[in-house]
């Protein structure tokens, strides 16, 4: 007699041979973007021009047609090029341009610390139109009595400028610095100009802060002392110990 119930492996052969359903299209979200460059959000897809995006462009200090956010250093010292004659180089307010940005945001305004150095440039040169080499050199000590962030994004502070420390010889027990600073003089002539004052605790504390690899955190708490011996002491404290 004939078996007419199917067996279970016949059945699951037939079950695996059926077709897969087919794969549907693939899923590609849409970018939300808006025709054109306009003034936008700082983080948005869409291109936008506002204060916080990559400089694209410079525009005069006094154009306000054109959405330009902060100094556009480069070329406000390339417009002072173009009149300056010998000896340093010293940007007149025409000279200021303002930088045209666009783009996405790159943060927030930094926040610098609270006693920095004035600085001066002392030489420039340009090899070649776009490549501007400049030269600045540190001079006196400020401390921030107050600073705040205009609506361009450019940063602006109230200083009060340091009064000359006073200076005194250096004495035996720390001169050890001074024959550092004199290895570093020799081995590298024209790194350190001249006078050399190899006898002044501030010239001596200030060249080898200025010179060693310390930490950025190191050197700021040197810049801030207001002992020139002091500072002298910290930076030979911090020779014996490396």
């Amino acid at each position: 007699m004939t078996n007419l119930v199917p067996s279970a492996a016949s059945t699951r052969s037939a079950a695996y041979t059926k077709p897969s359903a087919p794969p549907s299209k693939v899923f590609r979200t849409r970018a939300l973007t808006v025709p054109g460059i306009g003034e936008g959000a700082p983080g948005r897809r869409s291109r936008a021009r506002n204060a916080s995006g990559l400089v694209v462009a410079a525009a005069d200090g006094d154009d306000t047609t054109s959405g330009a956010h902060g100094l556009h250093l480069f070329a406000t010292l390339l417009s002072a090029a173009e009149h300056a004659g010998a000896g340093p180089l010293r940007p007149r307010p025409d000279d200021v341009r303002r930088a045209i940005r666009e783009g996405r945001e790159v943060g927030a305004p930094a926040i610098p610390a609270d006693v920095g150095c004035l600085a001066r440039l002392a030489e420039w040169d340009m090899p070649q139109l776009g490549l501007l080499h400049v030269i600045a050199r540190g001079e006196r000590r400020f401390r921030i009595l107050e600073r705040r962030v205009q609506p361009d994004g450019l940063a602006r502070a109230s200083i009060q400028v340091f009064d000359d420390e006073i200076d005194e010889a250096i004495p035996e027990r720390l001169s050890r610095c001074v024959r550092l600073l004199e290895r570093v003089i020799e081995q590298h002539p024209g790194l350190v100009e001249r006078p050399h004052r190899l006898d002044s605790c501030a010239w001596v504390s200030a060249r080898l802060a200025e010179l060693l690899p310390l930490p950025l955190d190191a050197k700021q708490a040197l810049l801030e002392l207001d002992d020139a011996r002091a500072r002298l002491e910290r930076v030979n404290a911090l020779v014996r110990a490396d």
